[in-house]
Formats: C-alpha cells, structure tokens, sequence
C-alpha cells in the first residue's frame, strides 16, 4: 500500500493498518520512496492525489477501490466490499474519499498528525 508520506493523515492511517496489511502479505510505503517513484512515475508518485495498492501482479488500484481490494480480503471485510461495489455505493465513497484526500492537510495540522517523511505538519 502507497502513501503519502508527507501527509500527516496519511502516514497516522497506513500506521494503524499496516499490521493487518503485513498479515495479508501487504508492505506500506510512502509514495515518495525512490524504488515506487521509479516503478509508478514521477507524476503519480510526487503529486499524489490518492493511495494506491500496487498488487503483486503489477495492478495499480488507487483511492477508495483500494481499501475495498483490502477489505475483500478479510472475512469481516468482505460484506463492506460486496456493498462498495454497487454503484450508488460505490459513488457514496468515492465522494467520501475525495474530501477526505482533498482536505486531508487541514485534518492532518489541526489533529497534529506527523507525516513520516519531512513535509506539512513538520518533520516526524
């Protein structure tokens, strides 16, 4: 799972997940780790907009279809990843997940959210 290291609240989610991910046989790292720039590009990996999960098959899903990827891979997850594929549903979501992703530095500052890597909020 990619991240934005530089993101306070994304580096305090991945951190709260990444137990679970490693038990499903996911690492985290940031998006700004020289290895994803080089394997996703600059574009994606410098300015991200959202999180992906790079697959071991090389798929790149990205935003909220990537917590539902996660989630259908765990027997608790998988009635949220059945529902999140219905269209309104998956509409409602995405949305959700939009704001948060577009508002998540003001969230990250206002709850003191460190980043993992130096960047907004301040270094870790």
């Amino acid at each position: 799972m990619l991240y934005d290291g530089r993101c306070g609240f994304c580096s305090a989610g991945m951190r709260r997940i990444s137990g679970l991910l490693r038990e499903l046989g996911y690492a985290t790292a940031p998006l700004q780790a020289p290895w994803v720039v080089e394997r996703i590009g600059a574009r994606l990996a410098l300015d991200p907009q959202e999180l992906m999960l790079l697959t071991p098959d090389g798929r790149i899903i990205g935003g909220v279809d990537a917590y539902l990827h996660i989630a259908g891979e765990v027997w608790w997850g998988k009635p949220v990843a059945w529902m999140g594929r219905i269209g309104w549903v998956h509409g409602l979501l995405a949305s959700s997940y939009r704001w948060i992703a577009d508002h998540r530095q003001r969230i990250s500052a206002v709850c003191r959210l460190k980043p993992d890597l130096g960047g907004e909020g301040g270094a870790p």
